[in-house]
């Protein structure tokens, strides 16, 4: 049976999400996994290539993202994709320290 990473991703950060739901959808759209909301003034794109999704907060700080995969590349797709999301978390902290450091002088 084809399971999904994207149920992990949405385990994780689901809860992160705004508590004002706009409408109840499901991923993926064959064989859904996960039902989900996206919050009023979020912004969800639709890859129509590979279905894979995008919600976005409207300040930029937050973004959710679902795509389908086959648990045998789960794990190798995770271990690439690890480094990348470590590094864009990083970036981004770095960014807020100095937009609050600009503030302050």
């Amino acid at each position: 049976m084809k399971k999904t990473f994207s149920l992990l991703i949405a385990i994780l950060f689901l809860p992160l999400l705004s508590p004002s739901p706009a409408e109840e959808k499901t991923f993926p759209k064959k064989n859904p996994v996960i039902t989900y909301d996206v919050p009023k003034g979020w912004k969800q794109e639709v890859d129509k290539k590979d279905g894979s999704i995008s919600i976005n907060a409207p300040d930029g700080r937050i973004s959710v993202n679902f795509g389908e995969v086959p648990v045998a590349a789960s794990m190798e797709l995770f271990e690439k994709m690890l480094p990348e999301m470590v590094k864009a978390l990083k970036d981004a902290a770095e960014a807020e320290n100095r937009r609050r450091k600009q503030k302050m002088d």
